[in-house]
């Protein structure tokens, strides 16, 4: 029997000790049956309409707090002290090589050929300059400038939409608890957060 990749799901000879898909280190039990439980999702695994539902609730606050959980999830698994939470405050900067680490990740893309691409982070970053620089200055309400270019959620789209086909594609029950929300305190700390830096943004600027 062939010993199964807890990362990416793949079948490996009984001697390989590294995976020859995603290069995993395999790990076996006493019994030599691949080592078998529940995976950690790759990247932030949310519906598509949850997404869209979530960025317009919070005049895009939201679409911070995804770039701040994809990296979470990359940092987490990979270890390489990224600063999660700065890279979701600084989106602007940090979006172009997120959407390059999901589209080059050797465990999603040994399942799923992505198709989106990168230059997607570059019509996201151009709309979110658009309403904080430009549209904003004129704006006399916090937060109503973001409205106006309120469709920066659909650069995500495509992408969620490959996270979400590798997530059910490596732990197909995970479809079943798409629904639930999970991590719903931190999401609304970090989000807090946000909404305060931008309030003193538009106080520093008014001053």
């Amino acid at each position: 029997m062939g010993n199964h990749c807890i990362n990416c799901g793949a079948v490996n000879s009984e001697v390989d000790t590294f995976c020859a898909t995603c290069g995993s280190v395999l790990t076996t039990i006493p019994n030599g049956d691949a080592l078998t439980g529940p995976q950690e999702p790759l990247f932030l695994y949310i519906s598509v309409t949850r997404l869209i539902l979530m960025s317009v609730a919070s005049v895009g606050f939201y679409e911070a707090y995804w770039i701040y959980k994809n990296w979470k999830y990359i940092n987490e698994r990979e270890g390489r002290g990224l600063h999660p939470f700065w890279r979701g405050i600084f989106g602007v900067f940090f979006c172009h090589s997120l959407l390059g680490e999901i589209k080059k990740d050797k465990a999603a893309s040994a399942l799923i050929e992505p198709s989106f691409s990168v230059h997607l982070a570059t019509g996201w970053v151009i709309l979110t300059i658009l309403a904080e620089y430009i549209i904003g200055p004129f704006v006399p309400i916090p937060g109503i400038e973001v409205v106006i270019v309120m469709p920066s959620y659909l650069f995500f789209v495509p992408v969620q939409k490959y996270i979400n086909l590798v997530t059910e594609k490596r732990q197909p029950q995970e479809r079943a608890l798409l629904p639930r929300t999970r991590g719903r305190l931190g999401r609304r700390r970090y989000l807090r957060s946000l909404r305060w830096q931008r309030r003193g943004s538009h106080f520093h600027r008014g001053s």
